[in-house]
């Protein structure tokens, strides 16, 4: 091994060409965790590239170096170089004994570093300065058996090593050498033969991301609701289950990370006072779109009225509300949205019903509101005794 050795080092090459498979595994949102697999390549046109949705960091790399002469090395991009730190687990099971090496996009030699203390095995490239990343882009990260060390050029002498061989007790942390440290990596210098290790490491690292973004699949929704005369409205936007009121201000929305539906679209829906529901099915996101509302106009009701009584020693008192959302004076259920008080929920399981716990207003009363695709809005104010209603709705085409 390096550690215990004098003697003139014999160079070798290893050229490994490998069809590099990527895989991500689940892990809890905005962090990657990658597995090797297959076994990554020693050089930079055979790294293994790291990957992972949009904007997650990469915060761990697992795998598993076979011998002395196995490399590791994985292709990262550093978002923030001085947070960017890099350390071992597992890199402290003799006869394995872990070193780590960064490289930038070019392959020229960033740091390294064998023992991150006196008499332990485990490495650490530490967060800048002196030494370490300088500016955010592409970088390699080798984990490798300190039985090897990176050469540029030819490898024909020691003169070519990228770095300097580690001295006791093997805790510096080195920069590249003068002369091969200004080429690119080329290939790895050994002294041993090979030797069985076999040993499972974890790589845990700050300020990187995967080195290939894959797409979000959550949805962002942003825009504004108005009329068609371009004044903003006060509505309710919901989407995915998640939804907004557009009050205060008036207009702006803005509903983000959607989950999609099974069928890979996000159904957005707007709900105003005095206009006829929005309702558009979206393939992706949709960035300060405007949406424009329709008035309703004049409307059959099918409703009998009710002149709610004002009893301001109920506000704030909570009590529950049912009935069935009907088509016109049918007793055909409507699929709605039904909205009091500040709660909401859909009456489309095949029934019409509907049923919900509110609290009354300052006034003692609620404002039930329900929205239809199709239909016209209807909208009521009740008391406490009228809890229970059924809401007949007149289709669009009826109204004026």
């Amino acid at each position: 091994m390096f550690k215990n050795t004098t003697t003139t080092i014999t160079l070798a090459l290893f050229a490994l060409v490998t069809t590099l498979m990527l895989v991500t595994f689940a892990v809890p949102a905005y962090a990657v965790s990658w597995m090797e697999s297959p076994d990554a390549g020693d050089l930079t046109g055979t790294a293994q590239v790291t990957s992972g949705t949009e904007g997650e960091s990469l915060t761990t790399i697992n795998g598993t170096i076979a011998n002395n002469r196995d490399v590791d090395l994985y292709k990262i991009r550093i978002v923030s170089p001085s947070i960017f730190s890099a350390s071992t687990s597992g890199g402290d099971a003799p006869p394995f004994d872990a070193v780590l090496a960064l490289f930038d996009a070019q392959g020229l030699g960033i740091y390294l570093n064998d023992d991150s203390a006196l008499n332990v095995g485990d490495s650490r490239l530490p967060s800048p300065p002196p030494l370490g990343p300088s500016s955010p882009g592409t970088y390699y990260l080798a984990i490798f058996d300190d039985d090897m060390l990176p050469f540029s050029g030819a490898g024909a002498s020691e003169n070519d090593l990228i770095f300097p061989i580690p001295p006791p007790p093997y805790t510096d942390v080195l920069g590249p050498t003068a002369t091969g440290g200004s080429l690119p990596l080329n290939g790895w210098a050994t002294l041993d033969g090979t030797v069985s290790l076999n040993a499972g490491y974890q790589i845990f690292l700050t300020g990187a991301e995967p080195a290939e973004s894959i797409p979000s699949n959550l949805v962002d929704l942003t825009g504004t609701v108005q009329d068609t005369g371009g004044t903003p409205l006060c509505s309710m936007v919901l989407a995915s289950g998640q939804f907004m009121f557009t009050c205060n201000p008036n207009g702006p929305f803005s509903l983000l990370d959607l989950p999609r539906e099974t069928n890979d679209t996000v159904k957005r829906q707007v709900y105003v006072d005095g206009f006829f529901p929005v309702i558009d099915v979206l393939t992706g996101s949709s960035t300060d779109e405007t949406v424009i509302m329709t008035r309703s106009g004049t409307c059959p009701n099918y409703n009998t009225p009710y002149e709610a009584g004002v009893f301001p020693g109920s506000a704030g008192k909570r009590i529950g509300i049912s009935g069935t959302i009907l088509l016109q004076d049918t007793t055909t259920p409507v699929c709605a949205m039904v909205l009091a008080n500040g709660q909401f929920m859909f009456s489309c399981d095949g029934s019409g019903n509907y049923a919900l716990n509110i609290p009354l207003d300052n006034n003692g009363q609620f404002k039930l509101q329900v929205y239809a695709d199709g239909f016209a809005p209807n909208i009521q104010r009740f008391d406490e005794f009228s809890a229970n209603n059924d809401v007949h709705m007149a289709r669009a085409m009826e109204c004026q």
